[in-house]
């Protein structure tokens, strides 16, 4: 948790999220996939603390998100479960009423994982950044050599999420993704080679200067045999 003695030493860039760019529609989704807003309440119920949490298994990615929101609370080692296992890895939990309020309006909300819903908000031309933002957190890319075959998925514990991202997916990146009801609150949306290359095609085709995972990116580049495109990680 928080160490709120240190936060009077940290800062963030409070209007991160106050206008769209590559940048803050890559790192909304990263936080619908990896991230949460806590609030602390007293006895009576009183609200005390908004804290936004974010975390990864990769230091290189959540250090390019903080560096992108000019935050400078500490990033620290971290345990955290998914699907049964545990992992190591890192976060940083950031105390900023107007920040925390803004993620709210776009819809993280408390306790989202369950209940968010997929955002139709964002204006189209951000859209890929945020795909790919959620991707590289709740998203897998898997390649099988010996098949000739990539697959990949995005999961989700929200039925809602996942009927709007099936939807969203039909339309803009023209290929159906296979959706899997694994019971427990656990939704997948699955694409093999067509989808795999159209859905590549679409997160990665923007130019210049871009956030993305590059353990994932080079994953899609093994698979679907494409030129590495050198894009550099802020």
């Amino acid at each position: 948790m928080i160490d709120f003695k240190e936060c009077r030493h940290a800062s963030i860039n409070e209007r991160f999220f106050d206008s769209w760019n590559e940048e803050s529609a890559y790192v909304l989704g990263y936080i619908y996939a990896d991230g949460c807003i806590i609030v602390t309440r007293s006895i009576n119920d009183y609200v005390k603390y908004f804290v936004l949490d974010i975390y990864s298994k990769d230091y290189d990615l959540i250090n390019s998100v903080c560096s992108s929101m000019k935050c400078t609370y500490k990033l620290r080692n971290r345990q955290f479960n998914r699907c049964g296992k545990t992992y190591v890895g890192f976060s940083v939990s950031i105390s900023n009423l107007y920040l925390c309020k803004r993620l709210i309006s776009l819809g993280v909300v408390e306790r989202k994982s369950l209940i968010v819903e997929f955002p139709t908000f964002i204006p189209d031309e951000f859209m890929p950044d945020f795909i790919r933002g959620y991707f590289d957190g709740d998203g897998s890319v898997s390649v099988y050599p010996l098949k000739y075959a990539i697959e990949s998925s995005f999961t989700t514990g929200s039925r809602k999420f996942a009927d709007g991202l099936l939807k969203f997916l039909c339309c803009i990146v023209g290929v159906k993704p296979r959706f899997r009801d694994f019971g427990d609150n656990k939704f997948e949306l699955v694409y093999s080679n067509t989808g795999s290359r159209a859905l590549f095609g679409y997160m990665y085709k923007c130019s210049g200067d871009i956030l993305f995972l590059k353990r994932k990116y080079a994953r899609f580049v093994e698979g679907l045999h494409v030129e590495w495109k050198d894009y550099c990680i802020r």
